[in-house]
């Protein structure tokens, strides 16, 4: 929930609360389930079109709101070997950890970003994004970046390192691009491309799973 303290600032199209020298954006019809789905708001917004920023925000809200949904759901799913208790469920939600972290970054962010990361497979194996883009910083609920290798559950139930991770993380490694291909049928004069290759992620504390490119400019894109 957010800051009641904060100074709020409205846009045509969304509430901004702006906490410390960063902005929080939150969608006021997900405000008390979800929270804060995407940061980074104000800064970007201060440094590029503003119809590009509307679009970014709006795939951001998407990829967020429907992947911690369909996390949510698959929290509860009791059909299959490896159910993760109930207890932990609410947990994972209450904390919520169930949500994807979304960032949005300018160009330079980004190359500030991967600059931090001492690793050259980050730096040599993502792609530069255009000038005049915004890129999207993905990342996967904490739990599933952490442990999405974990297919069978540990012996000493009811810790969060006990659950087994992996057949979620399996299940939902097709989601983002579901709903990428269904914004892009809503948005044809736009263009999304994943700047990082396949395999290429990072769950440090610049980390990332996904980047992604949005522009108006027709890029090679990458899956």
């Amino acid at each position: 929930m957010p800051n009641p303290h904060a100074h709020q600032t409205e846009s045509p199209h969304r509430l901004v609360y702006t906490t410390g020298s960063e902005g929080v954006y939150i969608d006021p019809r997900f405000e008390h389930e979800y929270g804060h789905i995407v940061d980074g708001y104000e800064r970007v917004a201060r440094e590029s079109d503003p119809s590009l920023v509307h679009v970014a925000v709006d795939l951001s809200e998407r990829l967020g709101v429907i992947y911690a949904d369909t996390f949510d759901r698959l929290l509860k799913d009791r059909g299959y070997p490896g159910a993760i208790s109930d207890s932990i469920g609410r947990w994972v939600v209450q904390k919520q950890l169930n949500l994807p972290r979304l960032m949005l970054l300018t160009p330079g962010d980004l190359e500030e970003q991967l600059a931090r990361i001492d690793n050259d497979d980050h730096r040599e194996r993502v792609a530069m994004p255009a000038r005049d883009s915004i890129i999207i910083n993905f990342r996967l609920p904490a739990p599933l970046e952490q442990f999405w290798h974990r297919s069978e559950p540990r012996a000493h139930n009811g810790e969060i390192a006990a659950a087994s991770w992996g057949d979620r993380y399996r299940r939902l490694m097709d989601l983002p691009w579901d709903i990428i291909s269904e914004w892009r049928a809503d948005n044809p004069t736009y263009h999304i491309r994943r700047l990082n290759e396949t395999g290429i992620h990072h769950n440090g504390s610049d980390g990332y799973y996904y980047l992604l490119e949005v522009s108006r400019h027709l890029q090679d894109e990458v899956q």
